[in-house]
């Protein structure tokens, strides 16, 4: 079984993660990182980009992180008002071309942001200690895999 764990935004994680008897492993991973002069060049590239990741994958299932409507904290830096839309916007335009392709769809809520741990980004923490190449992936890349291994 493969399932796609997606972190949705204008640069959007994608990461394929094949699940079988002796246990799972990525076979793809990919960050989208929207183009064009504009937002609306920047959400055609997003799913022009996203549609042909599927069609040129077999995707089982999918886990994506549902944003929170007002994010207010990204990596520990304010975030403005126009990119948390953004984020929103990118999710709901991801969620429908999930729907449209009929792909079964886990949506999860954000966590809030880890504090009193003691690492900046848990997730990578995590991925490195199981063994997996976190210097290797975005930021993006690292959230998706999370979703893929531990929502599934």
């Amino acid at each position: 079984m493969n399932i796609l764990g997606i972190d949705p935004g204008m640069n959007t994680g994608l990461v394929l993660y094949s699940v079988g008897f002796g246990g799972g492993k990525i076979i793809r991973k990919k960050t989208i990182r929207a183009k064009g002069q504009d937002d609306e060049e920047k959400f055609e590239y997003l799913i022009k980009e996203f549609k042909n990741f599927l069609r040129n994958n077999k995707v089982d299932k999918v886990i994506i992180e549902k944003p929170r409507r007002y994010i207010r904290i990204v990596n520990y830096k304010p975030i403005n008002t126009k990119s948390a839309f953004k984020v929103v916007e990118a999710y709901r335009v991801i969620k429908t071309i999930l729907s449209e392709w009929g792909i079964p769809t886990v949506i999860v809520h954000s966590p809030s942001r880890y504090k009193g741990l003691p690492t900046k980004h848990p997730a990578k923490a995590l991925l490195r200690s199981l063994g997996y190449d976190v210097e290797n992936m975005t930021e993006h890349e690292i959230d998706a895999t999370v979703l893929a291994l531990f929502y599934t």
